[in-house]
């Protein structure tokens, strides 16, 4: 009996991605994911990839976190199959290569196997003086939300933690009415 309660009640299992291109803060938000209240550590680089696990509203992510270095960016692909969403981190302070970060976005969003998918755009770094709006982001993105019925651009701050309780608020929505 324990163990149909327990079953019954088990919140359910999400695979969500997280990309981006390096240094746009992805494992930071993964800290300040695991850990909302406390203090985020400092980070290096991620080579490869990190897994951890959370909860947010009676739903399990497991947060996939994959490295952003340009000669990683391939193996993203060997992560989509059961991938349920997607977080794609775009630095809203790099002006330099915000080009680059909608290349490899248009790229993602391109993938068979991402489509339909729930994506959200964390804008982060957004509490930065010199960080580009998520306005800006968008017409540098030319986003079309037409064309992307299940995408969320969201400011936030990895750091402060703004704007992540409503970024995955709305991605929680989304997964629970797939």
């Amino acid at each position: 009996m324990g163990g149909l309660f327990s079953r019954l009640f088990r919140s359910k299992q999400y695979n969500l991605l997280i990309i981006g291109l390096d240094n746009a803060g992805k494992t930071t938000l993964v800290q300040k994911m695991m850990n909302s209240s406390g203090a985020v550590a400092q980070t290096i680089p991620t080579i490869g990839l990190n897994v951890e696990e959370t909860k947010f509203r009676n739903l399990r992510f497991v947060l996939w976190d994959l490295s952003g270095q340009r000669d990683q960016r391939n193996t993203w692909r060997h992560y989509y199959v059961g991938t349920n969403a997607l977080i794609f981190v775009v630095d809203a302070t790099d002006r330099k290569r915000i080009i680059e970060a909608k290349n490899e976005f248009d790229r993602v969003m391109e993938e068979q196997q991402l489509a339909g998918l729930p994506c959200l755009m964390f804008v982060n770094k957004s509490d930065v003086s010199k960080a580009m709006s998520s306005a800006k982001i968008i017409k540098k993105f030319e986003i079309n939300s037409e064309q992307l019925p299940h995408l969320r651009i969201q400011a936030c701050s990895a750091i402060t933690g703004l704007g992540l309780n409503e970024g995955l608020t709305w991605l929680s929505n989304e997964l629970k009415h797939k």
